[in-house]
């Protein structure tokens, strides 16, 4: 009996232990994760875009079509590649860009931004590998370090109600998958690379520009 209870200790303490261990190895896990999140929130992704926003014009009259052009400058030093982008409308696949509008200082019933309406659709990138490579060649945009490519005139989301200081805003989300987001990205950038680009990952915002909204010259 004696034997028998000297053995069952060291199993006691084998057992001990390695719960210890366990509970040692969890929490040292979720320390990694933790710290590596507050990595992330102190040093989040540069952007490697930047948008500017061109109006066609500072003065506007009342319910008029606000037009304006974009323009991407590569701020990285690695050529960035990505398709024309979508306009008005939220397709994830090839990117979007989204310029909207809204009054300076509105009256208190009325808000500050117009209201917008945006089009999703969403689809996954192009297969095979191939296919998707073909297309970076041959249709994407390809945007040298320190240049600048200019966006086709894009008409602004916005109607012009109010007379006053209006701001102009725009937006660009770079191309990004709708499924299984972690490895269609991961194979997206791969078939990039293999072109000789990088594909752009942080969406980024334009600086607002103020335009003016006059009433049509007969109710001056």
């Amino acid at each position: 009996m004696r034997m028998q209870g000297r053995s069952a200790t060291p199993v006691k303490k084998c057992l001990r232990l390695f719960f210890v261990m366990l509970v040692v190895a969890a929490f040292s896990v979720g320390v990694q994760s933790k710290t590596s999140d507050k990595k992330k929130a102190l040093h989040p992704k540069t952007p490697e875009l930047k948008l500017r926003i061109v109006p066609d014009k500072e003065t506007y009259v009342l319910y008029e079509r606000v037009f304006a052009k974009a323009e991407l400058l590569n701020l990285t030093d690695k050529t960035q590649c990505f398709p024309e982008p979508a306009q008005g409308v939220e397709v994830p696949s090839s990117g979007y860009l989204v310029t909207t509008a809204g009054l300076l200082d509105p009256p208190e019933n009325e808000q500050s931004e117009s209201d917008q309406f945006l089009e999703g659709f969403c689809g996954g990138l192009t297969w095979p590998a191939e296919k998707l490579r073909s297309e970076i060649e041959e249709s994407w945009v390809k945007l040298a370090p320190n240049q600048v490519y200019v966006v086709k005139l894009t008409k602004a989301l916005v109607n012009l109600r109010s007379s006053g200081q209006w701001q102009l805003k725009a937006t660009y989300q770079p191309p990004q998958c709708s499924f299984n987001f972690d490895e269609c990205m991961k194979y997206l950038r791969s078939e990039a690379k293999k072109v000789g680009c990088t594909v752009p990952e942080i969406r980024i915002s334009a600086e607002s520009i103020q335009v003016n909204v006059a009433p049509p010259p007969d109710q001056k």
